[in-house]
């Protein structure tokens, strides 16, 4: 899964003002529940 951490990101990033543009404040929401399982997926990579 390490392999396709970038790709997950570079998507996130990508889509990310998209969806706070169409989404509003419900988007944001997602989108700060999506960084949080991204940086404890990093923490757990770390830690094997």
């Amino acid at each position: 899964m390490a392999s396709l951490g970038w790709k997950i990101e570079l998507y996130f990033l990508l889509t990310s003002s998209l969806t706070l543009a169409k989404r509003g404040k419900e988007g944001e929401k997602v989108l700060v529940r999506v960084l949080n399982i991204m940086q404890g997926q990093r923490y757990i990579e770390i830690c094997e």
